[in-house]
């Protein structure tokens, strides 16, 4: 699966699963294509504050094949 194929299957089921933030580090062109935005840290540290405490569901984390025969 190219890499961003994989990438965007991975946000559609972090988003669907309640995920909210991704931590990049590093925005240049190559992440800017992917969706990267640069924000504020002050903004940041309110998103971490408002999330730290939020998991993601158990079924999330389970192994399992995106695209069965691809």
């Amino acid at each position: 699966m190219p890499p961003k194929t994989a990438l965007l299957v991975f946000c559609q089921d972090f988003a669907h699963s309640g995920g909210k933030l991704i931590d990049c580090q590093v925005l240049n062109n190559h992440t800017a294509s992917l969706g990267a935005v640069d924000i504020p840290r002050r903004d940041y540290l309110d998103y971490l504050s408002v999330l730290r405490g939020y998991r993601l569901p158990e079924r999330f984390w389970v192994p399992r094949v995106l695209f069965p025969g691809g």
